[in-house]
C-alpha cells in the first residue's frame, strides 16, 4: 500500500514498500506485444519526456522509430544472440533501470519470466502491463516534483 498526494505518489510509495524502487533516470527496456504497442507509444514518449533513453527489441524498436521516438539500444531476444546484447544481458549488466515488458503467447510468457527474474535478482523496477508503466511515469515525474512525504494514517485522516 501507499498512500500519497497524488496517486503517481502513491504509486512510488507502494513500489518501494515492495522492493521495488522506480528509477529517476537512466534506460527503460521496452518489449511490447503487438497488441500493446499503439499505447505503449505515448508510454515511451512520455518516458523519453522524463529523460530517460529507450533499449527495446527489434520489432518494439521498429514501431517506435516509425513514430519518430528515439531508441537507442536495440536488444535481441531473450537467448538468442542476434544481437551484441539480449535482454538479460541488458539487466544483469546495470545498463536498465526500468523493464516495460508485456507478453503475449507461450515463447513471449517464458522470456517474461526469465526476465522478472532477472529484474527481480537485479533491483531493477518492471512492470508487466501498459497500466503499470503510465502508474510509474506518473509516479517518477509526482515524485521529481513533490518529493516523498512520510505522513501517518493519523495525520491523513485528521
Amino acid at each position: 500500500m501507499g498512500i500519497g498526494e497524488s496517486f503517481g505518489i502513491a504509486f512510488a510509495k507502494s513500489q518501494l514498500a515492495a522492493g521495488t524502487r522506480l528509477p529517476n533516470s537512466g534506460q527503460v527496456f521496452f518489449s511490447l506485444a503487438d497488441r500493446d504497442k499503439i499505447a505503449g507509444l505515448e508510454l515511451a514518449r512520455e518516458l523519453s519526456r522524463l529523460g530517460f533513453r529507450l533499449a527495446a527489441t527489434v520489432g518494439t524498436a521498429g514501431f517506435l522509430r516509425s513514430h519518430d521516438v528515439i531508441v537507442d539500444t536495440l536488444v535481441g531476444k531473450v537467448g538468442l544472440g542476434d544481437l551484441a546484447i539480449d535482454a538479460i544481458k541488458l539487466i544483469t549488466s546495470g545498463e536498465v533501470q526500468m523493464v516495460v515488458n508485456t507478453p503475449s503467447g507461450s515463447s513471449a510468457h517464458s522470456d517474461g519470466a526469465e526476465i522478472r527474474t532477472a529484474c527481480v535478482g537485479h533491483g531493477v523496477a518492471c512492470v508487466t502491463t501498459l497500466s503499470a508503466g503510465f502508474a510509474a511515469a506518473k509516479g517518477i515525474a509526482d515524485t521529481r516534483q513533490h518529493g516523498w512525504r512520510v505522513r501517518t494514517l493519523q495525520e491523513l485522516h485528521a
